[in-house]
């Protein structure tokens, strides 16, 4: 019966280290939106689910998405859409194409989406884009020249990253009641976006002798971006805000910094990333069958017991 016990213990604990094992290594993900609207790749699983023109995310993805279409809205329904920081020309989601032609896609909507991990989060020129309610996290907007249009990046988290503002003349783009974690807005060799009633982690530290406008929420001196050191030209918020944003328009996901700079952010499971969840599907299984295995023999043993005492 000792015998019995040892084996069934360690057929128990292997089948639970099989259920946690993680998953290999996945490769990206690269989705793109064609210009008549169909997803590639075209396969059994659903990561994106399409409602005309807005594009909505099932799971998490690990991986980037080529737009090569104008006006649409790609709804991150809370999820993630995550890369590699080390690969220094991935783009999250990239609006800019290239290929046999140069395309710049304007009205496009990005909303309720984590951004991680990305060199370049979203890829973009100033060609009337809006991101609003998203959370950017170790990664960067980059508006890129373009048309001069307007993009509205608004009631957005950034924890350690950035908007850089790149070769973009006009100043057009407005960036406003966002809160910036450890963030900053970069300009080079571009004009000045407008920036306006932002929240910046930092600010007391940069400016411990301001004082908080009665009632209005906003602090008396503008706050000046300039911890970019070599860029060309900085951002002025003329009414920074004295605590985060939290009534965003659009409703926020589940990960939402508190009233404290000092946020923790969790990793993304990569349950939802890369291949579909059919790999744990298949160790959770196999973790069952060695399970079953290990009750029958443990049956079968106590039976060759029971026979050799009768």
């Amino acid at each position: 019966m000792k015998t019995c016990v040892v084996l069934l213990a360690f057929c128990l604990i292997f089948s639970f280290s099989v259920i946690a094992l993680p998953v290999n290594a996945q490769a990206p993900l690269n989705l793109t939106i064609r210009p008549d609207g169909s997803i590639e790749p075209d396969t059994d699983f659903v990561w994106l689910q399409r409602n005309g023109d807005t594009y909505t995310f099932i799971v998490d993805i690990f991986g980037t998405i080529t737009v090569q279409r104008a006006g649409i809205t790609i709804d991150g329904a809370g999820h993630t859409l995550q890369g590699d920081p080390k690969e220094v020309n991935l783009r999250g989601i990239n609006l800019i194409g290239h290929g046999e032609t140069f395309n710049a896609y304007s009205n496009v909507l990005v909303k309720n989406l984590r951004i991680l991990n990305f060199p370049e989060g979203i890829r973009t020129p100033s060609n009337n884009n809006s991101f609003i309610g998203n959370c950017f996290e170790n990664t960067r907007i980059h508006i890129l020249g373009g048309s001069g249009e307007v993009n509205i990046i608004k009631n957005n988290v950034f924890v350690n990253s950035a908007v850089f503002v790149d070769y973009n003349r006009g100043g057009d783009d407005v960036i406003t009641e966002n809160n910036f974690f450890d963030s900053g807005i970069l300009v080079d060799l571009a004009d000045a976006p407008i920036v306006d009633r932002n929240y910046w982690s930092n600010y007391t530290v940069k400016y411990p002798n301001a004082t908080e406008v009665e009632g209005l929420g906003i602090w008396d001196t503008p706050y000046i971006d300039d911890r970019y050191d070599w860029a060309t030209n900085r951002s002025i918020d003329y009414h920074p805000l004295v605590n985060p944003v939290k009534d965003f328009e659009v409703p926020s996901f589940s990960l939402y910094p508190s009233a404290t700079p000092n946020i923790t952010i969790q990793p993304t499971n990569n349950s939802g990333s890369g291949l579909p969840q059919t790999e744990y599907l298949l160790t959770i299984l196999a973790a069952v069958s060695i399970a079953i295995i290990c009750i029958g023999l443990l049956v079968y043993y106590k039976k060759r017991r029971g026979n050799k005492k009768s």
